[in-house]
């Protein structure tokens, strides 16, 4: 393996070679359904994840119309608010405004409740946490997880 430097977009890259070839540099690339980027932000994940999420609303209410309300939304809530990998997310970015209006935008949608009801009564109509609630749980769920896991490695990473 050789390693050369390169600039690339006013950025400096290391080239690596493998037998003669030179790999191929990627800006993002998908690892265990989670969007890694070279900005080393989840920003590109978390609108994946909402294009992703706002389709499979779409096709429930697609598929489903004649049902009422409250099936599609236990079938909603049981097949498409997974949020795979969320836990990995910095709460902090900017993508998570849009990814949870995006999830009320989807509940109303729904419940078939008009566009500007109040956020504040969907939680309680849904019986569940808001969207960005439902991350954080999740996130410190698996904190508590590492922090209390049997190997040291794990215990000490996430420490």
């Amino acid at each position: 393996m050789v390693i050369s430097p390169h600039t690339r977009r006013n950025v400096q890259y290391c080239e690596f070679m493998v037998q003669g070839k030179p790999m191929e540099f990627v800006s993002s690339y998908v690892h265990l359904g989670h969007l890694i980027s070279d900005k080393f932000d989840d920003s590109c994940d978390i609108s994946q994840r909402r294009c992703d999420f706002i389709g499979q609303v779409n096709n429930v209410l697609y598929y489903f119309q004649k049902l009422s309300s409250a099936v599609k939304y236990k079938l909603f809530q049981s097949y498409y608010t997974s949020f795979y990998g969320c836990e990995l997310w910095d709460l902090a970015c900017h993508k998570m405004a849009d990814f949870c209006t995006s999830w009320r935008t989807g509940a109303r949608r729904v419940w078939n409740i008009p566009p500007d009801a109040h956020c504040y009564i969907l939680p309680l109509l849904c019986e569940c946490l808001p969207a960005f609630d439902e991350v954080c749980r999740r996130s410190m769920n698996f904190l508590r997880t590492c922090v209390s896991h049997s190997t040291e490695v794990v215990r000490r990473v996430a420490n």
